[in-house]
């Protein structure tokens, strides 16, 4: 999701010197206010919805988020004090009652953008770059020492694996993934809604069974839960790529 940037009559209002608008300006002063309070109307149910997921979100859309509702915020007293001056004037009852309407309305814009830019914040330290920074970090020591190895695709040997069977405990836990990989997957959602979804409460469970099974016996959950193979395989992908350097993995 990113956030669109101030519009030009914005960014004029933003500069140090303020050029007061006579009165005659008022359209174009309400088309502004009114244009800013809708921008800020659609992004905060964005932002709501995620606040708690914010691994959604990277790096760039919040710092960009910050950084644009932290300048409205300093840039809504100049709208008060425009709308305070025109008030010394002599107005028409429908330019009074337009004045006490834009003012209600930055003052709703200063409290949403207040709520979107508290949110941003505080999404700023769980956002997807800083959770890829740890996770898949630990999962890459995985595969380094042959824990997770490399898993072969569900019903290709024609036979369950070998050794020895999961626990119950194994099969509640594959269980559990497995049953939100297909809940992703009917909701239309790929291999990127799956990682972002899936921080922290899948890779946690994942790291449990990396933890407490052997090689064949992760084999054989892959056998039983083809969801779990799927999620498994995502994560064994991006362990390998962060390894040999195809992927990224931004600084901490």
């Amino acid at each position: 999701m990113t956030a669109s940037p101030p519009s030009p009559t914005i960014q004029a209002m933003t500069t140090q010197k303020v050029h007061w608008l006579p009165l005659s300006k008022l359209p174009l002063f309400t088309t502004l206010v009114d244009g800013m309070l809708q921008d800020t109307k659609d992004m905060y149910p964005l932002f709501l919805r995620a606040k708690d997921t914010p691994w959604v979100m990277d790096d760039a859309t919040i710092e960009r988020t910050i950084r644009l509702y932290t300048e409205r915020l300093e840039m809504l007293p100049t709208h008060t004090e425009q709308i305070t001056r025109w008030r010394k004037e002599r107005l028409t009852p429908q330019q009074k009652h337009q004045l006490d309407r834009l003012e209600k309305a930055t003052v709703e814009t200063q409290e949403l953008a207040q709520r979107i830019l508290d949110m941003a914040t505080a999404m700023q330290a769980y956002t997807i770059d800083k959770i890829l920074a740890k996770e898949p970090g630990e999962l890459a020591l995985d595969v380094l020492s042959g824990k997770l190895g490399v898993l072969q695709q569900p019903g290709d040997t024609g036979h369950g694996a070998k050794g020895e069977s999961p626990t119950q405990r194994h099969k509640q836990l594959a269980q559990a993934i497995d049953d939100f990989v297909k809940t992703i997957e009917q909701q239309g959602g790929g291999d990127i809604e799956l990682l972002a979804a899936g921080f922290p409460e899948q890779t946690t469970t994942f790291k449990e069974l990396l933890d407490t099974t052997t090689h064949e016996q992760m084999e054989a959950l892959c056998e039983l839960y083809r969801g779990f193979y799927r999620y498994a395989k995502l994560l064994e992908s991006l362990a390998q790529g962060i390894q040999d350097g195809t992927l990224e993995v931004p600084p901490r």
